[in-house]
């Protein structure tokens, strides 16, 4: 029992050692879950990528790791995971303590179109930062730039007007043009364009 909890240890060589001690005492994973920690620790990708949806929170947990050859397999299986893997990332996309953030908005970028219709539903919530909401906006942006567009609008209204400016640089950026008055009033309050408002 005392070499499960070191099947996650942030150490990668006391991982695999515990995994190794493992296989000489044929142990047998109880769940699913349990098996995906076993299998990260072992650095059996592929294996990873077999269990599916179980392997996404193990894959999560090494997104940090000290070894960046780690962290790359870990975020190459979640893309190969794809869909399932979503719910977990955008939950760490809104995490602010967790600090791969940036990895996170690889993956997703890289998982595409299965990941559009909860990152366009992430940027409505006005119950979340501003911040969380335009990363989503920036991965819809590399994704699927018509969703992008319609998920940055009304982001030009915002409270925060520092996601009010984002959200007019990335529409400027995807060639918006507004489609009528009020729109191209809110852009231009957005940019802090005064003259052009007058």
């Amino acid at each position: 029992d005392a070499l499960i909890p070191a099947l996650t240890d942030r150490n990668r060589e006391v991982r695999s050692l515990a995994a190794s001690a493992l296989d000489r005492l044929g142990w047998v994973a109880p769940h699913a879950e349990a098996q995906a920690v076993y299998l990260v620790a072992k650095e059996d990708w592929t294996a990873c990528i077999e269990l599916g949806a179980p392997a996404v929170d193990a894959l999560i947990s090494v997104l940090n790791d000290a070894d960046f050859h780690i962290q790359g397999a870990a975020s190459d299986a979640l893309v190969h995971i794809g869909s399932p893997a979503v719910d977990a990332l955008i939950n760490k996309l809104r995490d602010k303590n967790f600090k791969e953030q940036g990895e996170v908005r690889n993956i997703l970028t890289r998982i595409g179109t299965p990941a559009v219709g909860q990152l366009s539903a992430l940027t409505q919530n006005k119950n979340i930062k501003s911040s969380t909401r335009q990363a989503a906006a920036d991965i819809l942006k590399q994704v699927d730039a018509a969703r992008a567009v319609d998920a940055l609008i009304p982001m030009l209204t915002d409270q925060d007007g520092w996601g009010r400016k984002r959200a007019a640089e990335a529409l400027e950026q995807l060639g918006w043009v507004a489609p009528d008055v009020e729109a191209r009033a809110a852009y231009l309050v957005a940019q802090k364009d005064w003259t052009a408002c007058i």
